[in-house]
């Protein structure tokens, strides 16, 4: 009896062990998880001198291709998204000491070059390896994202691809505007067009007028709240940042009185800001090929988008 009593004692002391330790792996898998997450925010959706910052801010969830509806639930991820609260009094948006704040490299970054070009061969691929280097120069990056992800499809870009490199923000944002800044604003765009000849002779708007959003009116107004996304660093000098300056704040102005409560986000960087215009139900076109991916992203994920004339 004493024999069987102390198997038995054996046996239950066993089976405590045994679970104690699963109940440890366990906890040491989801740590493990978490700081992977961590690191994921860290190292693959923004550069990194931004990084510590940003990751105090709320979260959001990462976007996977399988769950590209509004409504989808995805694994979670380091990011952030914006409470939206009209503010009573407006002050006007300037963007002093802009050029200090950013880093060179932040404002040389071009992800919509690399999303047009790559996988296209030829010179312009070329450019983008030699000159704009996505994974050398920009490594915890979209753009570079986009690059080791990529696969041909017999056409280019490859929107499958860069759906699937692009966090989704979850809850959705109602409606955003992208307003291209920086180094194409040259003048007074707002009240008269304003005209960019590429190198390759190509003519382009990249900053539409007030009678280009009159188009669009009726669909502004019933906006509510909309969330404007622009940038003034992007290869700017003090003289494109003073009109950016003038530019946001009529298009803000032009908003308001149409009974629409414009919000402008802050100074982002080019990833955070594609990020959360592609998440929008409603997005704004702006001009140029930047915005014009983030377009082409929201209606891939069910999104409407509003392009003035």
């Amino acid at each position: 009896m004493l024999i069987i009593a102390a198997a038995l004692l054996l046996t239950t002391m066993t089976m405590t062990i045994i679970q104690s330790i699963a109940r440890t792996t366990t906890t040491s898998q989801h740590n493990n998880n978490v700081r992977r997450l961590a690191r994921f925010r860290e190292d693959g959706l923004s550069f990194r001198q931004n990084s510590r910052r940003e990751q105090q801010k709320p979260g959001i969830v990462q976007h996977t291709h399988a769950n590209a509806n509004a409504n989808s639930s995805t694994t979670s991820a380091r990011f952030f998204r914006d409470a939206i609260a009209c503010p009573q009094h407006q002050e006007p948006i300037t963007f002093a000491n802009v050029l200090r704040r950013r880093s060179n490299a932040e404002r040389q970054y071009r992800l919509g070059d690399v999303v047009k070009f790559y996988g296209s061969g030829g010179h312009a691929e070329r450019m983008l390896n030699n000159r704009i280097q996505p994974c050398r120069r920009f490594n915890h990056s979209i753009a570079c994202s986009y690059v080791r992800t990529y696969r041909h499809s017999g056409k280019y870009p490859n929107m499958e691809v860069l759906d699937e490199v692009t966090p989704l923000v979850e809850p959705r944002p109602e409606a955003v505007m992208h307003l291209r800044l920086g180094d194409v604003a040259k003048g007074d765009c707002w009240n008269k067009d304003c005209i960019i000849e590429t190198r390759s002779g190509n003519k382009i708007q990249y900053q539409f007028t007030e009678k280009d959003y009159d188009t669009i009116l009726d669909e502004l107004k019933d906006l509510g709240t909309i969330t404007i996304v622009a940038n003034p660093s992007h290869l700017s000098n003090p003289r494109t940042i003073a009109w950016s300056e003038k530019y946001i704040n009529h298009a803000m102005a032009y908003l308001r009185r149409l009974g629409v409560c414009p919000v402008y986000r802050g100074i982002r960087n080019a990833d955070d800001d594609f990020a959360f215009a592609t998440s929008a139900k409603v997005f704004v076109q702006g001009g140029g090929g930047y915005s014009r991916f983030m377009a082409k992203l929201v209606m891939k994920r069910g999104g409407r988008v509003l392009i003035p004339k």
